[in-house]
């Protein structure tokens, strides 16, 4: 929150600096600018902020929708190859897709918080969205090299 007040108020500067200059007026008179045009002027930046800010909220909690619903996909599969793949290596596999639900929960549950957040709390739920995001990812890529590795030792035997 304070670091978003921070930026409005620089923005808001630059906006009333801006008007004050006279944009681009060869007077060396003060531009006749109202307080009632920077507020304006600092309330429509402000409308800017709020509009960009939910626009990634909105795009961050699609990319984790869409996420969970391809870990959810390659979870089936997964969970359908334990009974295919050799003892040996079931424990790996069973050892990932173990992790990958957890990181599944732990990616809705943040989308959760995400939805419910205020624009003050949205540095840090952006933070703990990618980084559950991440967690996903490389749950997701240890299925894969579970299922590779017990394709390639397959082969070999």
């Amino acid at each position: 929150m304070n670091q978003m007040i921070s930026r409005l108020a620089v923005v808001s500067g630059a906006l009333a600096l801006a008007v004050g200059i006279g944009c681009g007026s060869e007077s060396s008179e003060p531009p006749d600018v109202s307080a009632a045009d920077v507020e304006k002027e600092a309330r429509e930046a402000l409308d800017v902020a709020a509009d960009y800010t939910a626009e990634q909220r909105q795009k961050m909690m699609e990319r984790a929708r869409l996420s969970i619903d391809e870990a959810k996909r390659e979870l089936t599969d997964a969970r359908s190859s334990l009974t295919k793949i050799r003892e040996e290596a079931r424990g790996e596999l069973e050892n990932a897709i173990d992790r990958a639900q957890r990181a599944q929960d732990a990616l809705a549950a943040e989308i959760a918080e995400l939805q419910q957040a205020g624009a003050d709390q949205w540095a840090t739920s952006q933070k703990r969205v990618s980084a559950a995001l991440v967690e996903m990812e490389e749950a997701r890529r240890e299925i894969g090299a579970a299922l590779s590795g017990d394709d390639t030792q397959s082969g070999a035997s």
